[in-house]
Parts: structure tokens; C-alpha cells; sequence
């Protein structure tokens, strides 16, 4: 399968129509057609920068292990110390 080129005008209706979803990936995909799939079209929203990424930091128990795993991994080749 050849590697697709996006135009400007493609571009534009991925920026002006995701909503970020499968769906309106999906969705975007069928519209432009030219089998341009919706991980296409996702790819190109990563490259634009319109996809948003939800994430609320670590939890407590994330923390916690986290913590454990530093303590374990990183210091032990550091002689203990945190560097």
C-alpha cells in the first residue's frame, strides 16, 4: 500500500470535524475516502496536535510502587544514592 499524502484541504476537514474519537475518526476517514483509514486519520491528529491526553498524574498505590521501584532499581546501581 502506498504511503498517502495529506492535502491542506484534508487537513483541514480532520481539524475542523474530530472530535476525539474513534467514531469521528472513523467517521472523518469514510468521508475522505481514497482508503484513508481511521488510524490514518488519528496519526494525522497526533501530527497536528490535536489529540488530547488525559492524564491525572499517578495514583496514591501508582506513587507508592513507583517510589519502591526507584528506591530498588536506581539505587542499587548508584551505591544507594539517588543521583
Amino acid at each position: 500500500m502506498e504511503k498517502h499524502h495529506w492535502t491542506d484541504e484534508e487537513r483541514e476537514i480532520v481539524r475542523r470535524d474530530y472530535r476525539g474519537t474513534n467514531a469521528s475518526a472513523e467517521a472523518i476517514a469514510h468521508r475522505l475516502g481514497r482508503g484513508i483509514t481511521k488510524w490514518a486519520v488519528k496519526g494525522q491528529v497526533q501530527m497536528m496536535g490535536l489529540a488530547k491526553v488525559h492524564r491525572n498524574g499517578w495514583s496514591p498505590k501508582e506513587d507508592e510502587r513507583l517510589g519502591q521501584l526507584i528506591t530498588r532499581y536506581a539505587c542499587s546501581q548508584n551505591d544507594g544514592a539517588w543521583s
